[in-house]
């Protein structure tokens, strides 16, 4: 598979992972009641943004926007 491809394929499932979450945190019937389990959710949502981050840092043709990755972390 091609790298730029891989890296879009990687760039796009980390930024669903980072929807999800955050869209589970803000419903009240699927966010977890756990204070630990709520803590690890926003855990990876903050360190898939991280990675995001670092990779367009490395390369501008990543085709989702840096301030999306802001405001999905910053709910």
């Amino acid at each position: 598979m091609d790298q730029q491809i891989r890296r879009d394929i990687i760039a796009i499932a980390l930024t669903n992972l980072i929807e999800g979450i955050n869209l589970s945190l803000e419903d009240n019937e699927t966010c977890p009641n756990n204070t630990e389990d709520k803590e690890y959710l926003e855990f990876l949502s903050s360190q898939a943004a991280l990675i995001l981050k670092e990779m367009a840092d490395d390369d501008t043709n990543i085709p989702i926007s840096k301030p999306k990755w802001d405001e999905l972390t910053n709910r």
